[in-house]
């Protein structure tokens, strides 16, 4: 799903246009958010978060978070080349997904317990049973 979503990506905007226009996202989540808290008559909800303001004031920053999240997606892949790259993988994605909670308000609960399940557990049950000797 992360490389079909990282495709779909660059197939809309092509590469370049993505990367591009991603300095605006903060912006956009900025009049959402104000938008959702007027609509409720809810001013203290309006603000958004501390990170979503940092990066409306600093734009290159968004725009390296939110292209080291595309680099993420387009290379999900890697993680089927063997324990270490699923293990490194689950955590990168993981740190991905808590970064996307704190700047959108989001719940990603489920996909990283499924990236611990799939992705990093194969790996810690594979060392435990060489240190214990076991095969």
């Amino acid at each position: 799903a992360y490389v079909v979503t990282g495709i779909t990506k660059v197939a809309t905007s092509g590469l370049g246009g993505w990367i591009q226009g991603s300095a605006n996202y903060p912006v956009q989540l900025r009049k959402t958010n104000l938008q959702a808290g007027f609509s409720r008559a809810d001013v203290s909800t309006a603000a958004g978060s501390g990170l979503e303001s940092w990066l409306v004031a600093h734009p290159a920053a968004g725009q390296a978070m939110l292209g080291t999240g595309l680099v993420l997606e387009l290379g999900a892949f890697l993680a089927l080349l063997g324990r270490p790259w699923s293990f490194t993988y689950g955590l990168l994605l993981i740190a991905f997904h808590a970064m996307n909670s704190v700047f959108m308000n989001l719940n990603f609960r489920w996909h990283n317990q499924c990236l611990f399940i799939f992705l990093i557990m194969p790996p810690l049950i594979a060392a435990g049973r060489r240190v214990l000797g076991r095969k």
